[in-house]
C-alpha cells in the first residue's frame, strides 16, 4: 500500500457538515476514520516521523502504525496528547466535543457518565485536552489592551472560624488564587495564573504578551506602576468611583473575570496547581466564540503536541504544564 493512500484528506472537508455531536458519533462510527481524520490534521503533506521528521522511509504496519527508516515505530497518536492512552480515539473526539463546546465546561463526573469511563480517566483525560488548549492562550496582543487580575478562592462565610484562615481579605492571597486576563479590544485575550500582584509579577506579563506599540488600559493597582516606562498606559481610578472615561476603561477584562468565575462554580474545586490548565480551557472557548460547534472542534487538532502525565497532575510542583512533547532520542 501506497505511503499517501493510507490518508484521505477528504475527511478534513467533511467534518463541516457537521452541526450536534450525534452528527459526529455517526461521523466517527468506527476507529479507522478517526485515524484518518487525524492523520489528516496531522500529516496534510504525507506521514512524517515524529522522532527524526524524516518523510522519506515510510512503511505501513498493522494498527494504523508505520515504521520510518530511523528503526521507530509510531503511529499518529505518538508524541501527543493522546499518546500511551488505551482509550479510542471515538471516546476522545467526544470529549473534546463536549469541552470544546460547553459554555461552563464540564466536570469529571458528568463526563465520565456521558463516555462511560471511570472519574479518574474522565479527571485525567479533561487535564490532558486542556493541557493542549493552551495553543489558543498563548497570543500576543496590540492595539488597545486591558488588563485586570481577579482572585479566586472558595466561599468563606459557612466555614467553621478554625478553618478560616486570618488575613485573606482584600488583595491578600492567603488561601487564594489569583489570575491575570489581558483583552485586546475586538480580538484575542490571555490569562495565566499568578503568584502575586505585585509590580515584579505582573510587568513581565504585560511585556511579554503585549506589542511595544500596545495601548493598556488598567485600573489604579499598584501592579501597573512601571508599565508607562515600557507602554502607552491609561488609568481608571475605581476607588473613586470611576469606571470609565470615554474609551478609557477596563470593563472587558473584568467582564472576562466574572465569565471566568461562572466556569469555576462548574467544579467542586479549583487547586492553585491545576488552575493554569482551567484558564486554558477557558481562553480556548473565549477566543473561539465566534466560531461554530465544528471549528471550535477542528481548531484543536491544529496543535496537539502536548502532554502532561498523572503522576505530574497528581504529585508535581505547582507550576504550569503545558509542555511540548519531548522528543526520544
Amino acid at each position: 500500500m501506497s505511503i499517501h493512500e493510507t490518508i484521505n484528506p477528504k475527511v478534513v472537508k467533511e467534518i463541516l457538515n457537521i452541526k450536534t455531536h450525534d452528527d459526529l458519533v455517526r461521523m466517527f462510527s468506527d476507529e479507522s476514520k478517526c485515524y484518518q481524520y487525524l492523520e489528516a490534521k496531522r500529516w496534510p503533506n504525507g506521514v512524517k516521523c515524529p522522532y527524526c521528521k524524516s518523510g522519506e522511509k515510510i512503511w505501513v504496519c498493522a494498527n494504523h502504525r508505520y515504521k520510518c527508516g530511523c528503526g521507530k515505530l509510531f503511529s499518529v497518536r505518538s508524541n501527543t496528547c493522546f499518546a500511551r492512552s488505551n482509550l479510542r480515539l471515538q471516546i476522545w473526539f467526544s470529549a473534546i466535543w463536549r469541552i470544546a463546546n460547553c459554555k461552563r465546561g464540564i466536570s469529571s463526573i458528568e463526563l465520565a457518565q456521558h463516555i462511560g469511563v471511570t472519574q479518574k480517566t474522565a479527571w485525567f483525560l479533561l487535564h490532558r485536552i486542556r493541557n493542549a488548549m493552551i495553543t489558543q492562550n498563548n497570543a500576543t496582543l496590540s492595539n488597545t489592551v486591558e488588563c485586570d487580575e481577579t482572585y479566586i478562592h472558595e466561599e468563606w462565610k459557612n466555614r467553621r472560624h478554625h478553618k478560616k484562615h486570618l488575613g485573606n481579605k482584600g488583595r491578600s492571597l492567603v488561601g487564594k488564587s489569583a489570575a491575570w486576563i489581558a483583552v485586546e479590544r475586538g480580538g484575542k485575550a490571555v490569562a495565566r495564573k499568578i503568584d502575586s500582584t505585585s509590580s515584579k509579577a505582573l510587568l513581565p506579563l504585560v511585556l511579554n504578551f503585549t506589542t511595544s506599540d500596545a495601548t493598556l488600559m488598567t485600573d489604579e493597582w499598584t501592579g501597573y506602576v512601571d508599565v508607562h516606562k515600557y507602554r502607552e498606559h491609561y488609568i481608571v481610578n475605581h476607588g473613586r468611583k470611576q469606571y470609565a472615561d470615554g474609551p478609557i476603561h477596563s470593563n472587558t477584562a473584568e467582564s472576562l473575570n466574572a465569565l471566568l468565575k461562572r466556569m469555576l462554580y462548574t467544579y467542586y474545586s479549583v487547586s492553585y496547581k491545576h488552575l493554569g490548565l482551567y484558564l486554558n480551557e477557558w481562553m480556548f472557548r473565549v477566543n473561539l466564540r465566534q466560531k461554530s460547534f465544528v471549528e471550535r472542534f477542528d481548531a484543536f487538532f491544529e496543535d496537539i503536541n502536548y502532554t502532561v502525565k498523572y503522576k505530574d497532575l497528581t504529585y508535581g510542583e505547582r507550576h504550569q504544564y503545558c509542555i511540548p512533547y519531548p522528543q526520544r532520542r
